[in-house]
């Protein structure tokens, strides 16, 4: 289910909660599906069952994951997730993109066709 590179830069719990939340965002995991537990997770990557519960618990504080007290850590559908950070980080990274596609010329026929399957009518939450 998910490969973690022990020698990567990045924190190992942070590369668990990355790849966890791609595989949702991506839907290979569906809503109300049902993830490993701390400890098959643990046994399968080869890291610490605290590192998983910590991206657990971070991924479930955001919205990605809830818990249901003895049975499990499950999937959250979409409505659920709450996690401004991470989409003033998508925004920052859009707008460094999109910067450097005017600077590279690309054609705004060509960016409105990448970006427009990926538009929906989802309201954004006020922003400050």
């Amino acid at each position: 289910m998910i490969q973690i590179d022990p020698y990567n830069r990045i924190p190992l719990y942070e590369q668990v909660l990355v790849k966890i939340r791609q595989l949702i965002l991506r839907e290979v995991l569906s809503s109300d599906e049902r993830m490993p537990s701390v400890r098959e997770l643990a046994q399968s990557t080869g890291v610490n069952p605290n590192t998983i519960q910590k991206a657990y618990k971070e991924l479930e504080r955001t919205g990605y994951l809830y818990t249901i007290q003895g049975r499990g850590s499950f999937v959250a559908s979409p409505e659920h997730i709450h996690d401004p950070l991470r989409k003033e980080q998508i925004i920052m990274q859009l707008e460094h993109l999109l910067y450097e596609a005017q600077y590279l010329k690309i054609s705004q026929a060509r960016l409105v066709a990448l970006v427009t399957p990926f538009i929906s009518d989802n309201e954004e939450e006020p922003h400050d």
